[in-house]
């Protein structure tokens, strides 16, 4: 499974993360995907679900590193809906029938190449974990990225509102310490 560094911490996971706000799966779907290698887990207090994920990771916490709070970038906002609304050329059509892989898979392969951010995917069935897992593992071909990049149209943050959200950060770590 390909790997990449947290922000600038050092700290190697999984190219994608798997995301438990409103999180409607069990336990159990949630336990295969740490057994499929999705470590990487996002949660926090305010989710109600802590028991859920304790139930899930139960017997192997140490495998799994759990993140509260996470920033990654993703242009499947709520959901690949809105990655496949955006692809204006028909793309993901097109590198789904010459690699074999789903149109999600794609997505997801795409996005966890952007930078140093983790997807944060999700899901409900088991068969869905699985099919967000086969977005790892392989890499679209560079004529595939550049496809996809002119294809699929969303909007990134300017640097300038990367900045000033950095920023705002930092006030409220040091503001929180007082």
């Amino acid at each position: 499974m390909n790997t990449k560094e947290l922000g600038q911490t050092g700290v190697m996971l999984p190219e994608l993360a798997f995301g438990t706000w409103q999180y409607n799966g069990t336990a159990d779907t949630l336990r295969r995907t740490v057994e499929m290698g999705g470590i990487f887990l996002d949660t926090a207090e305010r989710y109600r679900n802590e028991s859920l994920v304790g139930t899930a990771i139960k017997g192997i916490r140490d495998r799994v590193f759990i993140a509260t709070k996470v920033l990654a970038f993703s242009p499947l906002g709520r959901g690949p809906q809105s990655v496949l609304n955006s692809d204006s050329r028909s793309a993901l059509d097109r590198i789904s029938k010459e690699t074999g892989k789903t149109k999600v898979q794609i997505a997801l392969n795409w996005c966890s190449l952007q930078g140093t951010s983790h997807p944060i995917t999700t899901a409900s069935s088991i068969e869905h974990v699985e099919e967000n897992w086969g977005a790892v593992g392989w890499r679209l071909s560079p004529e595939h990225v550049r496809l996809l990049n002119e294809s699929i149209s969303f909007q990134r943050r300017s640097s300038m509102e990367q900045a000033a959200r950095r920023l705002a950060r930092r006030v409220l770590r040091l503001v929180g310490r007082r």
